[in-house]
């Protein structure tokens, strides 16, 4: 296992354990981290200047606050667990499970083999692309370009206001969106479901394809 709490560096940090865990209960700040475990990464405060890699072969990532002047980019196996992420590039998420509050980005990817619980508004200057083997639950979406949900197995829930250039999502089970707010086309699909909404307002088409009610 490596372990460090607080550390401080002018060019790059990396912490490496190939069958093991990276821990930290402080703050690091360099101008990049880079952590790869063989389990698990357990972080609590990073402030870096250019970019994050974290990647946990056949474990869990959890943080408190990720802040990078570029990218953050984390890929687990298990569970990715962010209470704040702030990049000023792009945020790449890959997990088996994802649970976020609130990042902000210029864009963000998030990819996971299993559930997606989003709290909070997620701020991004592009697109807003999240793609979940099962349900994708999310509070607000601002994106400046498009908002892409994908539930390949379940379903599709928020409970604030969706705004973008587009919204296209997709689930296998039910779609219950709160407020979406688009320029060009909303497009809501699902199969093997209901649709349900308050208030969907487009410029555009808006288009409903659902085998239930809506």
């Amino acid at each position: 296992n490596v372990r460090l709490d607080n550390g401080s560096g002018a060019d790059r940090i990396a912490l490496t354990a190939r069958s093991g865990q990276v821990d930290s209960a402080g703050l690091l700040t360099a101008t990049r981290l880079d952590a790869a475990a063989g389990t698990n990464i357990a972080l609590t405060d990073v402030d870096v200047v250019d970019s994050l890699i974290l990647t946990a072969a056949n474990g869990f990532v959890t943080g408190r606050n990720f802040a990078s002047g570029g990218d953050i980019v984390v890929d687990a196996s298990g569970l990715v667990g962010l209470a704040s992420g702030t990049p000023g590039g792009d945020m790449r998420l890959s997990s088996g499970a994802s649970a976020i509050n609130a990042p902000q980005a210029s864009g963000l990817v998030l990819t996971a083999g299993g559930a997606v619980v989003a709290n909070g508004t997620i701020n991004a200057d592009l697109d807003v692309e999240i793609d979940a083997g099962l349900n994708i639950a999310i509070g607000g979406v601002n994106a400046g370009d498009q908002i892409v949900l994908t539930a390949r197995n379940g379903a599709i829930s928020s409970s604030g206001l969706l705004a973008a250039n587009q919204l296209d999502a997709s689930a296998t089970s039910d779609i219950a969106l709160t407020d979406v707010d688009v320029v060009n086309d909303l497009i809501l699909t699902t199969p093997g479901g209901f649709g349900s909404g308050r208030n969907f307002t487009s410029d555009s088409d808006i288009g409903y394809n659902a085998s239930d009610s809506i």
